[in-house]
């Protein structure tokens, strides 16, 4: 029989202590424990060959290398033993600490053992004689550990360092809102401030919340509770903090640093958090969000927790949570704790109401009981000055004058919303002494060689003041705008009514949708001091003059073609006469289409008076009756909603895609089937074979008798008419004779009185195939043309726009089990880029289900994905059940499959932008 050698050398177990004759039993009762295991080897000095290395050279390389440190711990520590431990924590080994009985302990010995307790747990030998069976017995849990669940060298080590840094972060959030140092650090220590949830086993969570609820508190104490149960089982998931500024590497690349050899994922797996989704705008954040899905995808173990305040457009996850407001008495709490002192609900009281408001929110909370500790009496009407007073007392810690620093901190605010996160020191300014003068204040942080607001808060705050002091113009602001919509939304709360007008102007008639994100910011009240509307202190000309400035804003940012059909607007694209009257804080609003010329504002005639509108004019549409808000903003408002109120009409009617030949199509084909099964068209009750010219002759004869089509017919308009009679005159003049489904239909022939079990039993394989790429080719074109006619402006940073011209992927799966009516075929696609010179198309291909099937594809989509997302910052998947055959969502008999999924995906755009009905 051969023999077989080791090819690994024996475990280096090197044996740590003063080397004084009292300590000579103990070193050799430790190296007889060590060499009682057959492949561990001990280091004792005395033991050692002579060398040409220095002592000390040797005891530190010999300990730095060492799979393990047995420190025995005795009454004396000199420096080599400080230098051993020391190189054994330097180089993330694995310590073993033994107390041996000892009378007392030098100096020394005592630093040392509190340096080593955040790095090791020490064992108390009571006897010298139980030492040899104490090492023995740690050893042996030491390699039963590590052949269980390999916990990788220093990893404890790191854990508490990421504990010190997290903990260190809540201090100073905490200081930089005012608060004492001494307080901040109790405050940071105390689990009781902060939310912290509890997580699924996996998947991706969203922690959502409005400014100030503490949702990156809650983060640091998710963080916290994780370090905790990792140190207290190394089986337990491995933390890793992410800002979201911070991250310059795709998601799964930063875990893997931030892991390094601490853990194995697919093992121990990770808590990964990334905080501040929306402090990089929502392309950004949905980008994060996708690499977050696929993370967690490929590695099940691991929950991906992201923070965000509510942002439009953002892709659903598949947990949410959300932060709640503090409870009154958990308010007092923190607002006691804050100021260093007893705080009462009577203090609360004589808060002006906007702060009390907001009491209930950890961030305002703790600047609220800063304000206290430092003024008792203070007074301040809304959150914005009190953000401003904490920054203004912030910057009087300085020499210097205020405003020069200030003006510093605009533009550092400047420089890092423009980069999405923090910057370099010398970005920050050239010399040194002024980046130090920056950092006194403790609004702003130095980390990895980069510097940032600690809270985004004063971010924000700053940010603001560099577009009220004119420090930014509009036009500079205009190619970043998602990045600017807190600032500029608090911009346009400052007392400076002329630039607010003018940005929300030009907010307007550039991006409507970035218009309406401001727009909901500033309905939140979280700068608006008070809510009660007094009366109107504008005539109805000056109010009426401002309605229709906002009209004509949102006209400039949606283009004519899309106000033609949804504005108050003429024939002539010309804005429409005005009726508006005013009485105490009501206005009465209705716009004139008829064909008297009346002046751009008059009086709303009075429906009232007039038998609900009997004897009025019917060119006056209905009237609308509302209160007036206060606020300055409120034209647009008004507008908006009535613009989004008759979008809602358009898309819901289907009439935007009348453009699209591909509609008409499928509108001219449900009108002929549905007017077939009428008693007008029971001749024509086979409605594979109806009569182009007969159903061409019904509509030209009734086309002004609505009530009648609408009795056989349903509700069709004008407009639907026209272009179903000009597609049918086309259709004749082609040569065409019948009508016929736009799309592949059936190709199996079915015995007399037959039905199918299955789902789509009249249609082959590759026939359903055939029929469902012709529908999605057809959604693609209807959709180009209802976005490149109606949608120029609006929602040009929607998902699918960005990708378009686009080739679809997908696999129609046959289910194996394909026997009854329950079984239908699924379908699953997604979207690959196409370059720009060529047309979008669909590539759909069948897909017999198998064990494997679900495997294939996500593979599939996952390259796709990995594609968009370096490309695009994002991706698109769908699976589900195929566009009905037989019933729409409408709920009607007959269906339009390629116009609704166009309007479908047009829905989803316009609802990233809050314009979707």
């Amino acid at each position: 029989m051969r023999d077989t050698s080791r090819s690994e050398p024996d475990l280096k177990v090197f044996i740590s202590s003063r080397q004084t004759p009292e300590m000579t039993r103990p070193r050799q009762d430790a190296k007889r424990a060590v060499e009682s295991f057959p492949n561990c080897r001990a280091w004792l000095f005395e033991d050692m060959p002579a060398s040409s290395e220095k002592p000390n050279d040797r005891y530190v390389r010999n300990a730095h290398e060492a799979d393990y440190v047995v420190w025995l711990v005795g009454e004396e520590t000199k420096q080599p033993v400080v230098d051993e431990i020391h190189a054994c924590m330097n180089a993330e080994g694995r310590l073993l600490a033994f107390i041996l009985p000892n009378k007392s302990n030098d100096v020394q010995t005592q630093d040392l053992m509190h340096e080593a307790s955040e790095y090791a747990t020490w064992h108390e030998v009571e006897d010298i004689d139980d030492l040899y069976e104490n090492v023995k017995a740690s050893l042996s849990d030491e390699i039963n550990r590590l052949i269980r669940n390999p916990v990788p060298r220093g990893r404890e080590h790191r854990l508490r360092e990421l504990q010190r840094e997290s903990i260190a972060r809540c201090e100073q959030y905490f200081i930089t809102l005012g608060v004492s140092d001494a307080v901040a650090g109790e405050m940071a220590s105390c689990r009781e401030v902060g939310y912290s949830p509890s997580l699924p086993d996996g998947g991706v969570v969203k922690i959502c919340g409005a400014q100030g609820v503490g949702k990156t508190l809650a983060a640091e104490r998710i963080l916290q509770r994780t370090i905790e149960n990792a140190i207290a089982d190394s089986s337990e998931p491995f933390p890793v903090f992410v800002r979201a500024r911070d991250k310059n590497r795709p998601l799964s690349e930063s875990v893997e640093v931030a892991i390094g050899s601490h853990a194995v994922p697919s093992i121990q797996g990770a808590i990964v958090i990334v905080d501040g989704l929306d402090e990089v705008g929502v392309t950004s954040a949905n980008r994060i969000l996708e690499e977050a899905d696929i993370y967690v995808r490929t590695n099940p173990k691991a929950v991906v927790v992201v923070t965000t305040r509510p942002m439009l457009g953002l892709t659903e996850v598949e947990h949410n949570l959300t932060v709640p407001k503090l409870s009154d008495s958990e308010a007092l709490a923190l607002i006691s704790k804050a100021a260093g002192r007893s705080v009462g609900q009577g203090h609360l009281f004589w808060l002006d109401e906007p702060l009390r408001e907001v009491a209930n929110l950890p961030l305002f909370a703790i600047m609220i009981g800063s304000e206290f500790a430092e003024n008792p009496n203070f007074a301040y009407p809304t959150q914005t000055h009190l953000v401003a007073q904490v920054a203004r007392r912030a910057l009087q810690r300085m020499d210097d004058r205020t405003e020069d620093i200030e003006y510093l901190l605009q533009q550092l605010s400047i420089k890092v919303i423009h980069n999405k996160g923090g910057i370099a020191k010398s970005e920050v300014h050239r010399r040194e002494a002024v980046r130090n003068k920056l950092l006194n204040t403790r609004l702003i942080a130095e980390e990895n060689n980069k510097i940032d607001f600690t809270l985004s808060v004063f971010r924000e705050w700053f940010g603001a003041r560099a577009i009220v002091e004119r420090e930014l113009s509009f036009d500079q602001l205009k190619p970043e705008l998602e990045q600017w919509v807190i600032p500029i939304t608090i911009a346009m709360r400052s007392e400076d009514e002329d630039l607010g007008i003018s940005l929300m102007s030009s907010l307007a008639s550039t991006d409507p949708g970035i218009a309406s994100k401001v727009l909901e910011e500033l309905d939140d009240n979280r700068f608006v001091a008070g809510t009660k509307n007094p009366p109107i202190d504008r005539t109805s000309q000056e109010l009426g003059l401002a309605i229709r400035k906002s009209v004509e804003d949102w006209r400039a940012g949606l283009g004519s073609e899309l106000m033609r059909e949804i504005g108050p607007v003429n024939e002539n694209g010309a804005l429409c006469p005005l009726g508006i009257s005013v009485a105490s804080n009501w206005a009465s609003i209705s716009w004139y289409k008829g064909s008297k010329k009346l002046d751009p504002i008059v009086e709303a005639p009075d429906f009232d008076r007039h038998r609900a509108g009997r004897n009025i004019d019917p060119g006056w549409r209905s009237l609308l009756s509302t209160t007036v808000n206060p606020t300055k903003y409120w034209p647009w408002v008004l507008t908006k909603d009535m613009l989004l109120d008759s979008l809602k009409e358009e898309i819901e009617s289907m009439r935007l895609s009348l453009m699209s030949v591909d509609a008409v199509r499928e509108l001219s084909y449900e009108f002929a089937r549905k007017l077939a099964r009428t008693r007008y068209g029971a001749r024509y009750r086979n409605h594979k074979a109806i009569p182009i010219a007969a159903i061409l002759a019904f509509i030209r004869e009734n086309l002004h008798d609505t009530a009648y089509l609408s009795a056989v017919s349903s509700p069709y308009g004008n407009k639907e008419l026209q272009a179903i009679a000009s597609n049918f005159s086309r259709m004749i003049a082609d040569g065409e004779i019948f009508i016929k489904d736009p799309w592949p239909g059936p190709d199996k022939i079915l015995s007399a009185g037959k039905t199918s079990r299955r789902r789509f039993g009249e249609y082959s394989d590759e026939r359903l195939l055939e029929r469902v790429i012709a529908i999605f080719e057809a959604a693609l074109r209807i959709y180009r043309d209802m976005t490149a006619t109606y949608f120029k402006n609006l929602g040009t940073g929607s998902r699918r726009r960005l990708i378009l011209p686009a080739k679809l992927e997908g696999r129609l799966i046959i289910p194996s089990s394909y026997d009854s009516y329950r079984d239908s075929p699924v379908l699953t696609w997604w979207p690959r880029s196409a370059d720009k010179n060529e047309q979008s198309r669909v590539d759909f291909r069948l897909e017999y289900e198998d064990d494997d099937t679900h495997d294939r594809i996500e593979r599939m989509i996952e390259s796709a994905s990995a594609e968009n997302l370096e490309r695009f910052g994002m991706s698109i998947s769908h699976h589900g059940m195929l566009p009905s055959l037989e019933r729409n969502k409408r709920g009607l008999d007959f269906e339009r499959p390629a116009t609704e999924l166009a309007y479908e995906w047009l829905n989803d755009d316009l609802r990233e932008i809050d314009w979707a009905g």
